[in-house]
């Protein structure tokens, strides 16, 4: 699985708290190894924004990614409920 991360994820990530971060590491790990973990809550997001699907980091803050035509799944943003939508 091939992973890219899109400017906006990178800024967003970068300002993270080091907890956070590391808690994005093993939720991005548990997403690799098993995408339908229910832990992560995967689901596909409606309306003008259904080719992209999240998973859930910690309590409020979510992962927003989409796949691309090659396999490839790009992280396009991370953030709270609100922030994504």
């Amino acid at each position: 699985m091939i992973i890219k991360y899109s400017k906006r994820f990178k800024k967003t990530y970068n300002r993270l708290p080091q907890k956070i971060k590391e808690q994005v590491k093993q939720r991005t790990s548990l997403w690799t190894t098993d995408p339908q973990n229910p832990q992560l809550h995967v689901h596909r997001l409606k309306a003008d924004m259904h080719e992209y699907k999240t998973f859930n980091v910690s309590g409020d803050l979510r992962i927003k990614y989409h796949e691309e035509a090659d396999g490839v799944f790009i992280f396009d943003d991370i953030g709270t409920h609100s922030q994504l939508y």
